[in-house]
């Protein structure tokens, strides 16, 4: 069996909508929609955040959905 390994990558998130992509890119997402962060060009996985609409003054609760796919074969 023939392993790989890949360097490591993150991406955050800080401030209401601000994210900073693996690449270093930042974006501001602002909209209530769900947002495809990453993803395999054979859509073999892929991360996403949906965000919910809040008061500004109130603390935002931001849901987090990961879907990892492994393709075997």
């Amino acid at each position: 069996m023939q392993t790989t390994n890949l360097p490591f990558r993150t991406c955050l998130n800080f401030g209401r909508s601000f994210y900073r992509m693996f690449d270093g890119l930042e974006f501001q997402f602002a909209g209530t929609c769900t947002y495809t962060l990453a993803e395999s060009v054979l859509q073999g996985w892929h991360v996403e955040v949906t965000l919910k609409n809040c008061d500004y003054w109130t603390t935002c609760r931001k849901v987090r959905d990961v879907t990892c796919f492994i393709l075997i074969f």
